[in-house]
């Protein structure tokens, strides 16, 4: 099983319009989350940072830091 990408995770986090594109990723992540729990808990770590953060992009976030660190 292909694990989802940070990029997916964080764009999907930041989704606030429903697009057909944006519906498609929700759709898509969604249906992952429920299969793979390593990728569950990075969506939920993320979203708990996003909140922390006050809903700042994390795309912005990570851009600041540059990190790609996975979690595990």
């Amino acid at each position: 099983m292909e694990h989802l990408s940070m990029e997916d995770i964080l764009s999907f986090l930041e989704i606030n319009e429903l697009t057909e594109s944006n519906l498609a990723l929700a759709k898509r992540v969604n249906a992952h989350i429920v299969r793979c729990r390593k990728c569950a808990r990075q969506v939920i770590a993320f979203h708990e940072i996003r909140e922390a953060f006050g809903k700042e992009s994390l795309k912005r976030q990570a851009e600041k830091g540059g990190s790609s660190a996975e979690l595990d």
